[in-house]
């Protein structure tokens, strides 16, 4: 270096020259400012200027990411770009330019670290203002000049260049890895030669030993993990439509074989985020004292993970030839083949098996997930993470490209250590705009989860963790339990645009309601809370869809009377002191629709006692604006956004999404969510309740909204040529769309114009202490109940034993009170769900009314009711634990009809939700990206960004 000084020829422009000698002393930041400035306003071509010139951009160690940010301006690129285009395409070139020569020379010197450094902040601020405008984007695809080729061989593109060096400056030896002390024949200052699957950077999978690392090296590797995000970041420009279409050619490159530190890097980024503790050695508010750089690699190294494990090969180029374009400048750019194994990043995820492995993924991502559940005696004495939902987002992604993970993940006890973190969160965020769609996200994982026997199995365990859980009151039980008080939570409370959920929340309670043998009294409380919410006719007839969610609970109640009957005593006594919901239900009348009363938009909350059992219960939020389920099929949603209530974020109980409140992306709920149904053997654990014979099962009706077809010979229902609501546009479905897929209901006929406003409908009156006088009463469609024999429920309970006081007082009829009393009270105003152009009509409540699925409750409490009432009356019973008892002692010998099958309605996933995944995922990258603001004032086109939160 000082001869080179000494041989250097003087320059004839010494005062300029002196200015560049100005970077690095205490006018640094005023000579970068200046460097910058030079670029805007000389109109002339810098591309024959020397490596002085250029120096002064990224040779200053002073230098931080946030002088770079606040030192260029938005308005200095787009100055830029409109003004001086030849610079700014000059500067992207020679930074490129710079970071592949550092490459050549393995990153060798303090020198070349702060030059990869600073080129890295300098791309990572311009490179979002040139996805900004599209032809600038085809900039990093023209051929690189600069690059090294073989004869005969075609230039790279420059961003392959940039990539290919960014990948092998991950695997750095003392810039980002620790040398290896092994001795070898590779060169050290030849990356390009050097064995990566050495250097992965902690211990886990592949590697056993961890290899070391300082906070220098973990810097590093968060600086270009930043600018590798940033350079996948051309969808945030592109609109929902355009995405589908949209081939990422920059993650399709760092995905294909091209990449040679696939492996090494998709092992270290896993083992990073498995492997790290927040908590460390506990000392009390040490992190609010000493900075983590591990803490920040480990986020970005998670966001990485969702961005790699998110990319598709879109399906327009899934076999096409490499695109070629042509920039408006006359530049020929480069496509790259797209490469047929398609992501590298998940095919090598899928083939992960060894239960090790498994083990440490499903350990480590939980061990995360519980830190905010975290509880200590000094307030907030130890570290929080904030990245929740990337942790989810890495789940959700893992159960999809590896079933095997999946199924290690219902055998280990690591179902637990995510199952109730997931649900305190979805608790907390019921309330929280800006974090709806982390809340779908955890519903989806729990479809996923409930479409597998083991899970409905596994929540049968004890609930024993001592956890506070806001607004959920105490109580004993299994997880199943507080699957159900936080499902009831969230629609009785949470935001209105939740309500495209409701489908998947009782789908969730259906699949796993044959699996649970005791549900505990508070769970059955607010099941029948909802039933009675949504079998009110103001309710039903207030949208077209909104019956599907009366289907729902009914296939949960018949699922557990037929086959888990015996410990689920809490539930039969509930539905005994609810039987006034479904006699109205039998018998509601078909011309009510005419007839009863709509409430108004936000309508004045009655008194707690003024409620009647069959009305709305108090604290409870129907569904509004949005429609609900479909069928087990589809679920079309609108696209539409709602704009968040006043006063909805300011509840209680609200987690922070992070230290510092930024603006967060406002994202359309997913507008079609699929299943398909599957017929599953009954398992020992799910035997009916009862022996039956076939005759007793003659007339009973279908238990889902539509009748159920037989079942082909693999045990899942045939396909069937789906035909979707008036609501929904007609798409061909795929043969795996129609696996399992039943028809859906007749379309109702088209509505008349209703008439003026009535008094409501009066309720059906409870039958008499008779069932023949019960079952004169009934829908034709049920009048194979009135044929049916004399039933009487044998009971082994002897009843109270006589005190020294006399005979007790026996218990009145009038104390089996409605269960929504003990739901509690609230004055929350109803929002009214009714849809302003939706008129129902007698015949579209027949073509519905008639398919409901209530032979097995209706033939229980013809039963049951008459004889609980007497022996509430005639014995000595006091207190609802012997009602209990009786029901529990007793037996349903010749009661139901035959079991019907149970179908479990799986997950399936549709373009609707890819691109709704994509979205989310990106937004949650780019408000997690902040410090330094990547994104912050380009102009997103995937998403609206909100900056009311």
């Amino acid at each position: 270096l000082i001869s080179q000084a000494c041989t250097a020829p003087f320059s004839c422009k010494q005062q300029s020259t002196s200015s560049y000698e100005r970077m690095g002393g205490t006018n640094s930041k005023e000579a970068f400012r200046t460097a910058i400035l030079d670029l805007i306003n000389n109109q002339q071509s810098v591309t024959t200027q020397d490596d002085t010139f250029w120096d002064r951009y990224w040779s200053d160690a002073s230098l931080t990411t946030r002088d770079y940010f606040a030192l260029v301006t938005p308005q200095d690129i787009k100055e830029l770009r409109e003004k001086a285009s030849g610079n700014l395409t000059a500067l992207c070139f020679k930074v490129v330019e710079r970071i592949n020569n550092a490459t050549a020379t393995a990153c060798s010197g303090p020198n070349e670290h702060v030059i990869v450094l600073n080129c890295t902040r300098l791309l990572i601020r311009i490179l979002p203002y040139l996805f900004e405008a599209p032809d600038w984007r085809l900039l990093f695809w023209s051929p690189a000049n600069f690059a090294e080729t073989q004869d005969g061989e075609q230039p790279q593109a420059l961003a392959q260049v940039l990539l290919n060096s960014l990948a092998d400056l991950l695997f750095c030896p003392d810039f980002t890895v620790i040398p290896n002390s092994k001795q070898g024949p590779e060169n050290p200052d030849d990356l390009s030669s050097l064995d990566s699957c050495e250097y992965i950077w902690e211990a886990g999978i592949g590697c056993t030993v961890s290899p070391g690392t300082t906070k220098a090296i973990d810097s590093n590797r968060t600086e270009i993990l930043k600018l590798l995000m940033t350079c996948f970041s051309e969808p945030l420009y592109l609109t929902p439509e355009e995405l589908s279409s949209h081939s990422n050619r920059w993650l399709a490159h760092f995905c294909s074989p091209e990449n040679r530190h696939v492996l090494p890097l998709l092992t270290s980024l896993i083992n990073v985020v498995c492997s790290y503790d927040p908590v460390g050695y506990g000392v009390p508010y040490y992190y609010t004292l000493v900075r983590d750089p591990r803490g920040e690699l480990v986020e970005s190294s998670s966001q990485l993970l969702c961005l790699l494990f998110d990319y598709t090969l879109p399906a327009a180029h899934a076999h096409g030839g490499p695109p070629t374009h042509v920039m408006g400048r006359g530049q020929q750019t480069l496509g790259i083949q797209e490469p047929g194994m398609g992501n590298l990043f998940c095919s090598f995820v899928s083939r992960l098996h060894q239960n090790g492995d498994l083990e440490f993924i499903a350990k480590g991502l939980t061990t995360l997930l519980c830190n905010p559940l975290r509880q200590t005696y000094l307030p907030q004495s130890i570290k929080k993470i904030y990245f929740s939902q990337e942790l989810y987002i890495l789940f959700w992604k893992l159960f999809e490209m590896n079933k095997k993970f999946l199924m290690h993940m219902l055998r280990s006890p690591a179902l637990f250590d995510l199952l109730v973190p997931l649900l305190y969160q979805l608790l907390e965020t019921r309330t929280n705009p800006a974090l709806v769609g982390m809340l779908h996200v955890g519903v989806f994982i729990l479809l996923l989860l409930s479409g597998e026997r083991n899970f409905g199995v596994r929540l049968n365990k004890p609930f024993t963790q001592r956890l506070y859980l806001p607004d959920i009151p105490k109580f004993t039980g299994t997880h199943a339990d507080l699957l159900f008080l936080v499902f009831h939570k969230i629609i009785t409370s949470g935001l209105p645009r939740l309500q495209p959920l409701y489908d998947c929340l009782l789908t969730v309670l259906v699949n796993v309601s044959p699996y649970l043998k005791s549900l505990s009294m508070v769970a059955c409380a607010r099941l029948m809370h909802l039933m009675e919410s949504f079998a009110t006719p103001w309710f039903l007839y207030a949208k077209s869809t909104n019956h599907y969610l009366v289907f729902y609970l009914l296939e949960i109640f018949n699922n557990v009377i037929q086959y888990q009957f015996d410990g689920n005593t809490n539930l039969i006594y509930s539905l005994i002191r609810s039987k006034a919901v479904f006699y109205q239900l039998a018998n509601l009348p078909e011309d009510s629709c005419q007839t009863v009363q709509k409430r108004g938009r936000t309508a004045v909350p009655l008194p707690p006692e003024e409620h009647p059992a069959q009305e709305q219960p108090p604290g409870t939020q129907p569904p509004s604006q949005e429609p609900t389920a479909q069928t087990s099929g589809e679920t079309e949603i609108p696209s539409q956004q709602e704009q968040p209530v006043p006063g909805e974020a300011e509840g209680e109980g609200v987690p922070s999404t992070g230290p510092e409140a930024h603006p967060v992306p406002d994202i359309d709920p997913p507008k079609r969510i699929k299943t398909i149904e599957v017929r599953v053997d009954v398992e020992e654990d799910s035997q009916p309740s009862t022996p039956v014979t076939p005759a007793e099962g003659a007339g009973r009706v279908s238990p889902t909204p539509q009748q159920v077809p037989p079942a082909s010979a693999e045990g899942n229902t045939p396909p069937k040529e789906p035909t979707p609501p008036p609501s929904q546009p007609s798409p061909t479905p795929t043969a795996q769309d129609q696996l399992g897929q039943q028809a859906p209901p007749p379309e109702p006929p088209k509505a008349e114009d209703s008439p003026p406003r009535t008094q409501p409908h009066p309720q059906a009156q409870p039958p008499p202490s008779s069932s023949t006088a019960f079952v004169s009463g009934l829908p034709p469609h049920m009048a194979n109940l009135e044929n049916a024999p004399p039933l009487t429920f044998e009971s082994s309970y002897d009843g109270p034993k006589p005190t020294k006081k006399g005979r007790p007082k026996g218990l009145s009829v009038n104390d089996l009170l409605p269960l929504h009393r003990d739901v509690g009270t609230s004055t929350k105003q109803l929002v009214e769900p009714a849809t302003p152009d939706f008129k129902p009509t007698p015949e579209w409540v027949r073509s519905w009314k008639q398919k409901l699925p209530l032979n097995t409750i209706l033939r229980v409490l013809q039963v049951l009711v008459p004889q609980v009432e007497k022996l509430c009356t005639d014995s000595n019973v006091k207190t609802e634990h012997e009602v209990l008892e009786y029901l529990k002692n007793g037996t349903l010998v010749g009661l139901l009809p035959v079991p019907h099958p149970i179908l479990i309605r799986k997950y399936q996933t549709s373009e609707s939700t890819e691109i709704w995944f994509h979205t989310y995922i990106w937004g949650v990258v780019y408000v997690r990206n902040f410090d330094p603001p990547i994104w912050y004032d380009s102009t997103i086109r995937l998403f609206t960004v909100n900056k009311q939160y």
